[in-house]
């Protein structure tokens, strides 16, 4: 009995290959309204079509590590308020979502700037705000 060789390349995590082209696969969270509910979600996004595997995953390096660089500024030596003027204007950026929604984000901010808005984010723990 004669096996079968597998001839399909295994290629790294989030790597497709197409045609002799190469993208890298990733997710953007987003967020949806269904019935009335918000739920978060992640999209699937592809970059452009590479001709190497290896610019493929220089490309997936360098979006992971431009998702670290937008984490907390300053390595978490900052106010929950002062995060939060920072959060809030970063979301209406990307979003680019209606007044409301902003009204909505800014009461929920303002609730949590009651409880934790002195407080270093370092400071607050999961415990704390259950």
């Amino acid at each position: 009995m004669i096996k079968k060789q597998n001839t399909k390349r295994k290629l790294p995590k989030n790597i497709r290959e197409r045609n002799g082209k190469y993208t890298y696969r990733y997710y953007i969270p987003t967020t949806v309204i269904e019935d009335g509910v918000e739920k978060k979600i992640s999209k699937e996004t592809e970059s452009p079509r590479f001709d190497t595997l290896q610019e493929a995953k220089d490309f997936g390096t360098l979006l992971e590590a431009r998702k670290l660089q937008k984490g907390l500024p300053s390595g978490y030596n900052i106010t929950v308020s002062s995060w939060g003027k920072v959060w809030i204007e970063e979301y209406k950026l990307e979003r680019e979502p209606t007044g409301n929604t902003i009204k909505s984000r800014q009461y929920g901010l303002k609730m949590i700037n009651e409880k934790f808005g002195g407080f270093l984010i370092s400071e607050v723990t999961p415990s704390a705000y259950q």
